[in-house]
């Protein structure tokens, strides 16, 4: 028996008699339990490899949520694990400093605050180098990432009041005098 806490791994392989188009290709060992069991699910699965000359030093990872009874599930992330230390920070803070303009790329070429990088893993090593760079990056897309949150939600805020509250809900069982009454009053 499984306690609530505990963390489950499955492996899953590939199923050699599909019943037609559309049905599941892949089986669980053990059955089907734990896809009802388990509160969240994750779908793991390795895009590509992460190589520094001839050496693999890890992995790109693609995660999907397939179930979630906490959050939204069907929400995607794909990042880089490097072997040995986890997820890769200074990729993800180059990835995301590119989306949002705040590192430049051009073909190889990556340029952040007048300094140009020859490559991903020039940019990479210096970010890991001057944690002072890092952590200003960091700020700026925290404060970029964050005020755009909070003006979603001043938004959604500003819908909320926009309504008329003195609109009045009529029902159609109503006549048309006690219509008039409603909106006069």
């Amino acid at each position: 028996m499984l306690i609530p806490t505990d963390k489950a791994v499955r492996l899953v392989r590939a199923k050699l008699c599909t019943f037609g188009f559309g049905g599941p290709t892949e089986v669980t060992c053990g059955g089907n339990a734990l896809k009802f069991y388990a509160s969240v699910r994750l779908n793991i699965r390795r895009t590509g490899l992460v190589k520094k000359g001839e050496e693999t030093v890890g992995s790109q990872v693609l995660v999907k949520i397939v179930k979630n009874k906490h959050a939204p599930p069907f929400r995607t992330a794909q990042f880089e694990l490097e072997f040995g230390k986890g997820i890769c920070q200074e990729t993800e803070l180059i990835e995301l400093g590119s989306k949002h303009k705040f590192i430049t790329k051009g073909g190889a070429f990556y340029s952040m605050n007048g300094q140009s990088f020859r490559g991903k893993d020039a940019i990479k090593q210096f970010l890991a180098a001057n944690p002072s760079v890092k952590e200003e990056l960091m700020m700026k897309l925290r404060e970029k990432l964050l005020d755009s949150e909070e003006d979603k939600g001043k938004e959604s805020e500003a819908e909320a009041v926009d309504t008329d509250p003195t609109e009045a809900v009529v029902s159609s069982d109503t006549t048309d005098e006690e219509e008039i009454s409603a909106v006069e009053a």
